[in-house]
């Protein structure tokens, strides 16, 4: 665990370079669904409202999180998240954490959510942690076992500003596989990642989104995302401003059923341009409006049957 302590205690400039990390030998209060325990591979907290007492410039680079030791009776990377970073709910919150960087790390897959980042925010409302990159990495999935985890995400951003996840390949969540909370400071940018759910990963999915943008100004762009057996809609817009959705490609191999691409909720000023949706259905891939949707473009897309 990293964290800042009360005082003049910062902690900057920080790498960790090519490490293992085992698996956390914990035992998560998952039977009342109450995920408190903390026990995550990493922790970094900040306790953002100590006077100068921040974390910054921290980096991950080439690490394995999460080697398992055959504990807890499966074969799983930790019993609650591979890494967890987030400001303390503090009266007055100075700063959030800066300058976070994942790259080139392989994430064994969770019992709960794999990455979580997270800021609470300042009493005006606004939040201050960010930016962050999660580049180039191999993120194995979380959520394992049916009906356990409420927090099942193998990303998941709780309104961070300016967060970039590029380059990743994914594999699939119990619920949503990359999860956005609101955030209107700053948008989050998705590029080019596989978001492969059709890997066999130990994980039941439920049905939920694939990925969730609530945020404003969000990019989904040059992504490649492939449904599993028990997906639901692939993205998802959820009363997102100004979102981005520009040149993916969406693949459905099932035959069966026909869950939407995409699914606009109370969302406003979208773009959906150069995607390419694909489905082995026998109806048409869908877009798919559930609630009231405004200003919205659907621009030089491609509907195929494969």
């Amino acid at each position: 665990m990293l964290g800042s302590a009360a005082g003049n205690n910062s902690l900057r400039r920080v790498t960790f370079r090519s490490c293992q990390i085992e698996r956390n030998l914990g035992v998560e209060d998952w039977s009342r669904n109450a995920n408190g325990l903390g026990f995550n591979n990493i922790t970094v907290h900040e306790n953002a409202a100590a006077g100068g007492s921040h974390i910054g410039y921290l980096k991950f680079i080439g690490c394995r999180v999460g080697v398992s030791n055959g504990s807890g009776g499966h074969d799983t990377g930790s019993p609650r998240a591979g890494i967890e970073v987030w400001s303390s709910r503090a009266s007055t919150i100075a700063q959030g954490w800066h300058h976070l960087v994942i790259r080139k790390c392989t994430f064994e897959a969770t019992d709960r959510f794999c990455i979580d980042l997270a800021d609470f925010p300042t009493a005006s409302g606004q939040h201050l942690a960010g930016p962050a990159l999660i580049e180039d990495n191999l993120i194995k999935g979380a959520g394992w076992g049916p009906g356990e985890h409420p927090w099942s995400y193998a990303i998941c951003l709780e309104a961070p500003r300016n967060v970039t996840i590029r380059g990743n390949t994914i594999y699939a969540a119990h619920l949503t596989t990359i999860a956005s909370s609101y955030s209107r400071q700053g948008h989050t940018l998705i590029e080019g990642n596989v978001i492969d759910l059709s890997v066999p990963n130990g994980v039941t999915q439920t049905g939920d989104e694939a990925v969730v943008l609530k945020g404003r100004g969000d990019i989904f762009r040059k992504n490649v995302v492939r449904a599993g057996a028990g997906s639901g809609p692939l993205l998802y817009l959820k009363r997102s401003t100004a979102a981005r959705v520009v040149r993916n490609r969406l693949h459905d191999r099932r035959t069966s059923g026909n869950p939407a691409m995409v699914v606009l909720l109370d969302a406003s000023g979208s773009v959906i341009s150069g995607n390419r949706f694909s489905t082995a259905a026998v109806t048409a891939p869908r877009i798919v409006n559930w609630g009231t949707d405004s200003d919205y473009t659907l621009k030089d897309n491609v509907y195929v049957h494969r």
